[in-house]
């Protein structure tokens, strides 16, 4: 989608706000460089504007190709921990045929549910494994020596590929912290301008507006964009998640401008289950500057968010839940 008025960038997509202030502000603040009523005071080169831009530009395209790859890197890690699974469960079938005590299911740190967190299922598989270690040369166990080979194989597929998904995870994340960083800049500097064109035409629904690249805020062309709620306590306003880049879930929604950034809560529960889990005491985003913000989630379960401002380390009232579920 190509944006041509806005008076909401920060719930701009990334592609979105790339094209919009580079195509529209960039371009009006240019052709009006010479008005007497130019905030030179803000924007003393239009060129010096222009290399922020192309710092969002530099920032925004590898982590582009990243937000994909971490997700078809996290989409095959949780392939490798299904199979992990499958095998796990496989053995725990087993081992009651050969010995019906449920302390020797114990023992192999089977005797609870299979868990679906793949960081605790490679816990139960390592336990597994350290017992398979002390016990396989019993004569008893021969049924299952195949079974416990494939487990230390598909175990260390697994964690192979762990440790590709946290490393493209990683640098994903740093690459976002440039992108949130070079977009904060030009935001900064973007709400600098509105404020003083607003201040020189205080009637929002006054035609000059049209010729903008914010718009009217009601009628004729441009977008009135979402109402700003009225102190940095209150709840982030009009807050959605879509699915975004590379399959990432896109959290959108209006962030105060007194507010430090928003913190993020998330919990995870089955398709289709409309209750509603209990929020986590820690954000898994303490503090995000700006939304939108696309961040990578698990496939094929129902992913609820929470988002609520932060200032000075302090939380504001909490919005949502809202939810999304991306099917791979």
């Amino acid at each position: 989608m190509s944006v041509e008025y806005t008076r909401d960038p920060g719930s701009l997509s990334y592609d979105d706000y790339k094209y919009w202030i580079r195509k529209e502000v960039l371009k009006f603040l240019t052709d009006h460089a010479g008005d007497s009523d130019y905030p030179s005071h803000i924007v003393p080169s239009v060129a010096a504007f222009e290399t922020m831009i192309d710092a969002y530009d530099a920032a925004f395209n590898p982590y582009h190709e990243l937000i994909d790859l971490a997700n078809k890197t996290n989409k095959s890690y949780t392939g490798a921990a299904d199979d992990l699974a499958k095998k796990l469960q496989q053995i725990k079938y087993a081992i009651p045929t050969i010995d019906p005590d449920p302390v020797v299911l114990a023992q192999f740190d089977l005797g609870q549910e299979i868990p679906n967190d793949r960081d605790l299922l490679l816990t139960v598989a390592v336990n597994a494994l350290a017992h398979w270690a002390t016990v396989s040369a019993d004569p008893k166990f021969g049924p299952i020596v195949g079974d416990f080979d494939a487990l230390q194989v598909l175990y260390d597929d697994c964690v192979a590929k762990q440790d590709i998904y946290v490393d493209t995870e990683d640098q994903r994340q740093a690459t976002q912290n440039s992108v949130l960083a070079t977009r904060e800049a030009l935001h900064v500097t973007e709400r600098k301008v509105f404020n003083w064109y607003r201040s020189r035409h205080p009637n929002g629904q006054d035609e000059w507006w049209t010729a903008t690249p914010w718009g009217r805020t009601s009628g004729g062309s441009g977008s009135g964009g979402g109402e700003e709620p009225g102190s940095w306590e209150d709840a982030v306003t009009e807050l959605v998640v879509v699915e975004g880049v590379g399959s990432a879930a896109s959290i959108r929604g209006n962030v105060h401008p007194d507010a430090d950034g928003v913190a993020i809560f998330l919990a995870e529960g089955p398709m289709g289950d409309d209750t509603v889990p209990v929020r986590p005491v820690d954000p898994i985003e303490p503090l995000v500057p700006s939304l939108p913000y696309d961040m990578p989630v698990a496939f094929n379960v129902r992913v609820w968010i929470w988002v609520c401002h932060v200032k000075d380390g302090a939380y504001g009232e909490m919005a949502g839940p809202v939810w999304i579920e991306i099917v791979k």
